[in-house]
């Protein structure tokens, strides 16, 4: 996760497959706020504003009140 997220921020071309791997190892790991975390990363570095708006309503549902804080406190971005 955090090769990918240094990728992402340093805009790395190979960011958006690094983070999938990421994701999937955490889904794996049975991280699922981790992992949605990391699919957001994804989608903001791809531009993916749906798959954005998605994930960010997926992460209320599952009762993080503000998704874009607590993505930014466990998986630090590159500026849109």
């Amino acid at each position: 996760m955090t090769d990918a997220a240094i990728a992402q921020i340093v805009g790395e071309p190979s960011a958006p497959k690094l983070l999938d791997t990421a994701a999937a190892a955490l889904e794996a790991a049975d991280m699922m706020l981790h992992a949605a975390i990391t699919r957001l990363r994804r989608a903001e570095t791809l531009g993916d504003d749906t798959a954005v708006a998605e994930i960010v309503a997926k992460l209320r549902a599952a009762s993080v009140a503000d998704p874009i804080t607590f993505a930014a406190m466990l998986l630090p971005s590159r500026p849109r």
